[in-house]
C-alpha cells in the first residue's frame, strides 16, 4: 500500500510541519488552560460504562459511553475498537466512517471491514477516507484491499465526471484527489488529476504580485488545494509571506520544501533566517534537527542554536520548567552538551521530579506521565518517571509499551522485586508469558512472601499448562 497522507477529515493531504513531532510529548504542554488529566478511576468508570453496554448489546451506548472516555484518553486502542465495531453492528453509518478513521491506526483490519460496509451502503467518499487513512497508518498488506481500492477508485472517477459535467469544480477536485490518494495508479484519476493540475498552474502564472499581492495568493492557493506538494506554489507563496512580513507563514512554507528536499542548502537557509524573523527560533531548529541538518555548515545554524540557548535559561529563569526542558532537549539532540548545559538541565530535572511526585502523591497517573515523558528528554534514566510512563502505559491499556517501560526501569533497578511484578503483569496482560513466567519468578526470589507475586505465578501455571 502506498503511503499517502490525507487529512482524512477534510480530504485535504497533510500539510502539518513535523516541527512538533522532534521532541515527543503531549500536545498539552504549551495549553496551561487544558483540562486536567484523567485520574485512574475516572478512565476505570469510563471503561466499565463502555463494557456494560457492550454487555447488554446496546450499540449506541457504547458508541456514547466510548465517546466520553477517548475524551479522555483518545489513543485508548481497545475502546476505539469497541466503538467501531459497535458503529458497524448497529449499521450508524455515519459513525462507522468517523470511528473507523479514528481506528485506522491501531485496528487498520477492523477499519478495513468499516471501508467494505461503508462501500456496500454506497458510502464511497466515506470508505475512501478510512482506506487513506489505514494506508497512512502504513499497516502492511491487508488481503483484498487493492481490490476494494480499485472498485472505490472506479466509483470515485465515475463520481468526478458528473461533477466536472454539473459544473461543480470544488466537488470535482475534492473527489479527484480523494480518488488518486485511494489509488495513485488509476491512470484515468491521474489523467484527469494532471489535466486540472495544469490549468490552475497557468492561471497562477498570470497573476502579479506587485500589481494585485492579494490575487496572487490566492491564485497560488488555488494551486495548493488541487495539489498541495506543488513545489513552485509552496515557494511562490513562502516569498509572497516574505514579501507582506508574515514570517511565520513564510516558515511553514520553507519548511515544507526542505522536508521533501532535505539537501537543498539554500532551503536550510531559508529556513533558518525565517525562524529567527519570526522569533520561532525552537520550531526552526526541531525542522532542522529532523532532516539532519541542525550541524549544517553556516553560520545561520549557530545562531539559531545561540537563540534556543538563551530561550531555554530564559525559560528556566521565569519558572517555566516545561518550556526549559524543551529547550535543552532539543539542544541534547542536535549535539550540544557543555557544563552550563548540564547544571540547567540538573536544575530543570529537579523541578520537573517534584512536580512528577506531586501527580504521584495526588494518585494523577496521567499528569505524571505527562511530566515524566518531558522529564525523560532531558534525564532518560530517572526512574521514577520512567515507572510513572510504564504505570500509565499500563492503565491505558497499551501493555506492550509498558512491559518495554518496565524494562528499562530494571535495567537501572535490577533488585526491585515491585517492578518485576509490574513486568510480569504488563507481559502477561500484552499475551507474552514467557516473559511474564521470568519476570514473575525473579519476583518471588526477590520476594518470596509477596501473595501478589505467587497468585500471578499459579494463573501463569495454568495458562502455560493449557
Amino acid at each position: 500500500m502506498s503511503n499517502m497522507k490525507m487529512d482524512v477529515a477534510t480530504t485535504n493531504i497533510s500539510t502539518t510541519s513535523s516541527n512538533d513531532r522532534v521532541v515527543p510529548g503531549p500536545a498539552s504542554w504549551g495549553q496551561p488552560g487544558r483540562r486536567p488529566a484523567p485520574s485512574a478511576s475516572e478512565l476505570r468508570n469510563h471503561l466499565e460504562a463502555v463494557r456494560d453496554a457492550w454487555q447488554s448489546s446496546d450499540w449506541e451506548g457504547v458508541i456514547a459511553a466510548a465517546n466520553d472516555l477517548l475524551t479522555l484518553s483518545p489513543n485508548h486502542a481497545s475502546v476505539l475498537k469497541m466503538r467501531l465495531r459497535a458503529a458497524i453492528s448497529a449499521g450508524l453509518l455515519d459513525k462507522v466512517a468517523q470511528s473507523a478513521i479514528a481506528a485506522a491506526d491501531a485496528h487498520p483490519s477492523t477499519a478495513f471491514i468499516a471501508a467494505k460496509k461503508l462501500l456496500s451502503g454506497h458510502q464511497v467518499e466515506s470508505a475512501a477516507k478510512v482506506l487513506v487513512a489505514i494506508r497512512h497508518a502504513d499497516a502492511g498488506d491487508i488481503d483484498g484491499f487493492d481490490e476494494i481500492a480499485k472498485r472505490i477508485a472506479s466509483n470515485l472517477g465515475k463520481s468526478a465526471a458528473d461533477l466536472e459535467r454539473g459544473g461543480d469544480q470544488e466537488g470535482y477536485r475534492r473527489v479527484l484527489r480523494l480518488g488518486i490518494a485511494v489509488a495513485p495508479t488509476d491512470s484515468t484519476l491521474r489523467r484527469r488529476f494532471s489535466a486540472l493540475r495544469s490549468d490552475v498552474v497557468e492561471r497562477a502564472k498570470q497573476a502579479d504580485f506587485e500589481h494585485d499581492p492579494t490575487g496572487f495568493v490566492a491564485a497560488w492557493e488555488h494551486v495548493l488545494n488541487v495539489d498541495p506538494e506543488h513545489p513552485t506554489a509552496i515557494k511562490r507563496l513562502a516569498t509572497a509571506a516574505e514579501r507582506s512580513g508574515d514570517a511565520t507563514r513564510a516558515l511553514h512554507l520553507w519548511t515544507r520544501l526542505l522536508e521533501a528536499d532535505p539537501t537543498d542548502t539554500k532551503m536550510v537557509k531559508r529556513v533558518a533566517r525565517t525562524a529567527g524573523q519570526a522569533e520561532r527560533e525552537y520550531e526552526g531548529l526541531a525542522v532542522l534537527h529532523q532532516v539532519g541538518v541542525a550541524s549544517a555548515d553556516g553560520d545561520y545554524v549557530p545562531r539559531l542554536i545561540h537563540r534556543v540557548r538563551r530561550a531555554g535559561k530564559l525559560a528556566l529563569r521565569g519558572g517555566e520548567a516545561r518550556k526549559a526542558a524543551l529547550h535543552l532537549a532539543l539542544l541534547a539532540k542536535v549535539g550540544q552538551d557543555d557544563d552550563e548545559l548540564q547544571v540547567l538541565r540538573r536544575k530543570v530535572s529537579a523541578v520537573l521530579s517534584k512536580e512528577l511526585s506531586a501527580h504521584r502523591r495526588e494518585k494523577r497517573p496521567a499528569d505524571a506521565a505527562e511530566v515524566a515523558y518531558l522529564l525523560l528528554q532531558i534525564a532518560p534514566q530517572n526512574v521514577p518517571a520512567l515507572t510513572a510512563v510504564a504505570h500509565h502505559l499500563y492503565q491505558t491499556h497499551a501493555f506492550t509499551d509498558s512491559a518495554n517501560y518496565y524494562q528499562r526501569v530494571l535495567e537501572l533497578k535490577p533488585d526491585s522485586a515491585t517492578h518485576w511484578l509490574h513486568l510480569a503483569r504488563a507481559s502477561h496482560r500484552a499475551g507474552d508469558l514467557a516473559t511474564a513466567a521470568s519476570a514473575v519468578a525473579r519476583s518471588r526470589e526477590l520476594e518470596p512472601s509477596n501473595s501478589a507475586s505467587k497468585n500471578l505465578q499459579s494463573l501463569l501455571d495454568l495458562n502455560l499448562a493449557n
